[in-house]
């Protein structure tokens, strides 16, 4: 993090990088029934997690003068083999 003044206020960029290891939550296999029903349903099954992932964020935080703040983010997570993430946060804080 590095603040950059400006005559109307203070850019503040980031940036944050965490690793993630998935050590329990094994695979295993669903079996649903309905209560009443003697029948079971069709057989789901969980995969096992990713056992190793990674997650970045990037953004930019902008203060005014006034304390009023507006902030934009982007996140993503990364060496996910099923899932794919990128969001996107934006906002506005201030004092009411």
């Amino acid at each position: 993090n590095r603040a950059i003044s400006f005559e109307r206020g203070v850019l503040s960029p980031y940036i944050d990088a965490s690793y993630r290891h998935e050590s329990g939550n094994d695979g295993y296999m669903l079996r649903p029934r309905v209560v009443g029903a003697g029948a079971f349903g069709p057989t789901v099954e969980i995969n096992d997690p990713d056992r190793n992932f990674a997650r970045v964020d990037l953004g930019l935080s902008w203060v005014f003068l006034s304390g009023q703040q507006l902030f934009v983010s982007y996140s993503t997570l990364l060496a996910e083999s099923d899932t794919t993430r990128h969001s996107i946060f934006f906002g506005f804080r201030g004092e009411f």
